[in-house]
């Protein structure tokens, strides 16, 4: 259990520094894309999101060396992503914005750090949030920074419906990705402790023989040598461990097909 809290903690620290370099480059390229094509983005209110996301990322950085509970860590910062990614997209235009990939970057997240569940939740709630700002924005409840002329509401329902089944079918992929994931590093774990026990068992086998005994790998390299072995060649175990077998005799040894 210990190691699979280190992952999550593992995981954890990377997302905050994948997070910092995210938002460096979503600035860069929107301050770019604002001098060089026609838009309605208020580019003081873009830099003040940016601003505030960068001082959350770094409070989580901050946060994670104090906070033990690695899953709330998690949802803390997931849901926390959504709400900056939602504030994102209105203040770059709503539907006419490209930043809505954001969404399915964080649900990819979830997938990784979470159960199951929490990535089809994560996949609803970015519907819900990307559905909710485009309605309002649409029925003019808030201030709008799209560009484009206004359709009909039948597109925009289709917009949403689109990017409603894209969050679910990038939930159920990645997903089930981390779940083949997860067990294949559950299989690997177990079959690293068979393979030590294993090697222990070998090593104890070898230095309960009375007889000299020296085991190589297929190289002919020393891998093991028990006391006999180290009385009758007057060499301590560790001094001859790597080096050649034949480099421990003065008679040449003969030469045998390893295969």
């Amino acid at each position: 259990m210990g190691d699979i809290r280190f992952n999550e903690r593992a995981w954890l620290a990377w997302l905050v520094k994948v997070r910092v370099i995210v938002i460096s480059v979503l600035l860069a390229v929107e301050l770019l894309i604002a001098k060089l094509t026609p838009n309605n983005v208020n580019v003081h209110l873009f830099e003040m999101v940016i601003v505030a996301w960068f001082t959350v990322s770094f409070f989580f950085m901050f946060l994670a060396s104090l906070w033990q509970e690695s899953k709330r860590q998690a949802i803390v910062q997931i849901f926390t992503d959504l709400a900056f990614t939602t504030a994102l997209v209105y203040v770059t235009g709503g539907i006419d914005t490209f930043f809505n990939f954001l969404y399915p970057l964080v649900i990819i997240v979830a997938s990784i750090l979470l159960p199951r569940y929490w990535a089809y939740l994560t996949a609803a709630v970015s519907f819900i949030c990307f559905g909710a700002l485009l309605e309002l924005i649409y029925f003019e409840r808030i201030p709008s920074f799209q560009f484009s002329a206004r359709g009909d509401l039948r597109s925009l329902q289709v917009v949403i419906i689109i990017n409603f089944c894209a969050y679910l079918a990038v939930a159920h992929l990645s997903s089930s990705l981390a779940a083949k994931l997860r067990q294949a590093g559950v299989e690997l774990r177990d079959k690293s402790g068979e393979l030590l026990s294993l090697q222990a068992l070998h090593e104890n086998v070898i230095h309960s023989i009375r007889s000299a005994l020296i085991t190589t790998d297929l190289e002919g390299r020393v891998t093991l040598m028990n006391a006999p072995g180290q009385k009758v060649l007057e060499r301590t175990a560790s001094s001859v461990y790597g080096r050649h077998v034949s480099e421990l005799f003065v008679d040449r040894l003969p030469n045998i097909d390893s295969a």
